[in-house]
């Protein structure tokens, strides 16, 4: 087969082409797709399977933009999970917001052991110095793989049969040998696009191996980021700072030599520090926002804590915003309390960043100052999350909408459920408005809540006066329309002729993985709702019980009745 068509380029083209005519929840961004194709290929390495990694871009690369192939049914189940799998890792946060891009391989299992990182090296030197770090200071094992960045690139590096093996999701044909460290940096230099002729190489580099393996050479990223002298870089022309690197780091020692013994200034400090709120850092952000604070006027200090709260809200970072809403005995996260306003304000913030613990230790909030207030004031309980809602602000933003707007369904549950504890009822023209864009959105079980409502409120029939153009017909997901259809919705013929043809004609793959990936993305956001983690494992059954039910393009409308193993996608408690 030819291997001239393995880039991620063409890959995510042909994927996104389908995805985005189906108005699905899913895209695969080119930069994204990188850091997912990279693990995938970390995986397949240490599973001494990297073969069979690349048999499947080889398949994937044969499809056409409509999907037409002659496809298995094995194989299609083999695609599904390796590119669920890579959804997965290109951005995990939408899954589960304690997952970043540098930690989601701590999901990862072989043969019953996790994968774990006991290296993590970002360092801007000269060639020569980085020559002298490879070959000696760093040593590549067999039993360990690389993955490598500058900038959002990642790409992978591995030793095998005495040379440097280079996986780039950009390559064509997929994977490069160099034979020794100067010839496998000259091409790290020239993916990264930086100019080594008179500059500095920066580069990110973490090993990834079994937790059970056995490596045998003791490193100290932060000794030798200390032994070389660190200096800016450039890529494309563009001067890039040391400091970028060391956020990816994740290295709490040499956070902690660098606050005390280089004096890092008030801007250098803050810099790290967004760093540790993008990547969810828990004890490396406390460390940096408590020098923030130290070197802060004290009038500035509630500013700033304020200003964290809301940010790591907004970044999903469930660690870091519970240890904030903790400090100085809670005066600062309580503070947003004191006003509507102020309350709205973090709403929104919690609203962008959809993570449903973070919602709901803001809803509690909200609900325990209303009952001091009523017991101060000797009053009856009002209803604080009716008027955050539902009353008439300045510039408010509609909540609600915003999380339907980005498929937050959990948060989107947890404010409904609060409203119903209230006793009040959302107003019916609000419910079929927000109906329709969640149904614009493909949100399935944000429609199946709304309808529940309206089923609550006997309205029903405003969900059965629905009307869906047939061009939208053609982009709902089958879920959305059989279920609208079972409460009753009158449907043109020709709607019904396209729900007759979704559910009953061969699908083509494209078809066949939107409903698949669909579901997915609704499935593990449901379950996450009330449990915590993803682990990954192999399958021992197809997505959504059986492949078949998939080829007919009919998937489990209730999500009570999928089981709770899910393609290699296994939730905890």
């Amino acid at each position: 087969m030819s291997r001239d068509n393995r880039s991620q380029a063409r890959l995510a083209k042909l994927i996104n082409h389908y995805l985005a005519w189906n108005n699905l929840p899913l895209q695969w961004d080119v930069e994204g797709v990188c850091h997912g194709l990279s693990l995938m290929h970390v995986k397949y390495v240490l599973q001494n399977k990297e073969t069979e990694f690349f048999e499947m871009l080889d398949q994937l690369a044969c499809l056409d933009e409509k999907g037409n192939a002659e496809i298995s049914p094995e194989s299609r189940d083999k695609m599904d999970l390796f590119i669920s799998q890579v959804v997965f890792f290109a951005n995990p946060q939408q899954f589960d917001a304690q997952y970043k891009q540098d930690n989601v391989f701590n999901v990862m299992e072989l043969d019953g052991n996790k994968l774990t990182s006991n290296f993590n090296l970002a360092l801007a030197t000269s060639l020569k110095n980085w020559v002298q770090i490879l070959e000696n200071d760093i040593a590549m094992q067999s039993q360990e793989i690389f993955l490598v960045s500058a900038g959002p690139h990642v790409i992978t590096v591995h030793r095998k049969d005495d040379q440097y093996w280079v996986y780039d999701p950009n390559y064509p044909e997929g994977i490069k040998a160099f034979a020794d460290a100067e010839k496998l940096l000259l091409e790290l230099a020239k993916i990264f696009k930086q100019d080594i002729s008179k500059n500095n190489l920066g580069l990110s580099l973490q090993s990834i191996t079994s937790s059970q393996a056995q490596l045998y050479t003791e490193r100290n990223a932060a000794n030798i980021f200390m032994q070389y002298n660190s200096q800016d870089y450039y890529i494309a022309g563009e001067k890039r700072s040391t400091l970028d690197l060391l956020g990816s780091m994740n290295n709490f020692e040499l956070i902690s030599y660098l606050l005390q013994e280089k004096k890092l200034n008030l801007e250098e400090i803050t810099i790290l520090r967004d760093h540790a709120i993008k990547r969810n850092q828990k004890d490396i952000f406390l460390l940096l926002h408590k020098a923030i604070i130290e070197q802060s006027e004290p009038k500035q200090q509630k500013l700033q804590m304020q200003l964290m709260i809301s940010e790591t809200a907004e970044a999903g970072n469930l660690q870091i915003f519970e240890a904030l809403m903790q400090a100085n005995d809670a005066t600062y996260y309580l503070s947003f309390f004191t006003s509507e306003q102020n309350i709205h304000y973090l709403l929104r913030a919690v609203a962008t960043g959809g993570q449903p613990d973070i919602m709901n230790h803001v809803i509690n909030t909200v609900k325990q100052k209303s009952h001091e207030r009523a017991a101060l004031e000797n009053t009856q309980l009002d209803k604080p999350i009716t008027r955050l809602l539902l009353e008439p602000l300045a510039n408010k933003t509609d909540i609600l909408m915003e999380l339907i707007d980005k498929n937050a369904h959990e948060s989107f549950s947890s404010l409904i459920s609060a409203l119903v504890e209230e006793e009040t009822d959302l107003p019916s023209d609000r419910i079929i408005n927000y109906l329709q864009k969640a149904i614009e959105n493909n949100s399935f079980y944000i429609v199946r809540k709304l309808i529940e409502l309206l089923k609550k409120n006997e309205n029903l029939s405003l969900v059965q006066g629905l009307e869906l153009s047939v061009t939208q017909a053609s982009k709902t997901n089958l879920s959305i329309l059989q279920l609208l259809q079972k409460n009753e919705v009158a449907f043109k013929p020709r709607i019904m002729a396209i729900i007759k043809e979704k559910s009953s004609h061969n699908s083509t793959f494209w078809e066949w993985l939107g409903l698949r990936l669909i579901s997915f993305v609704e499935f593990i956001k449901e379950q996450l709702n009330t449990q915590k983690h993803i682990e990954i494992h192999e399958p021992k059954r197809p997505f959504l019980q059986l492949s078949e039910e998939f080829k007919k393009a009919e998937p489990t409308l209730d999500a009570e009745n999928v089981p709770s193993e899910v393609l290699t996608y296994t939730i905890s408690r």
